[in-house]
């Protein structure tokens, strides 16, 4: 909810079905700017593809990523992408 900061988190996972811009920054925020000079933070977003209005909500997130101009977004195809940037060894871009 609203005022909940989270300094020492470096990614966030969010597994929420709804497209709320607003509530969707704030939770994206509180892992990239709790600690002054923080500057990288990774969000998983889970896209549904197994009910429609889900999906839509999938897409209307995405949408909302591209548009903030801080974000570096990418779309990964496996979860094996993730496995160098939580073991903490070396980062690649996927």
């Amino acid at each position: 909810g609203e005022g909940v900061d989270l300094p020492s988190a470096d990614a966030l996972v969010y597994a929420r079905g709804e497209k709320a811009e607003v509530s969707l920054m704030q939770n994206a925020y509180r892992i990239c700017t709790a600690v002054p000079g923080k500057t990288d933070a990774l969000l998983v977003d889970f896209a549904d593809r197994h009910h429609r209005k889900l999906k839509q909500h999938s897409h209307q997130r995405l949408d909302v990523y591209y548009r903030e101009p801080t974000f570096d977004v990418t779309v990964g195809q496996s979860v094996d992408e993730f496995v160098p940037w939580i073991s903490g060894g070396e980062r690649r871009e996927f």
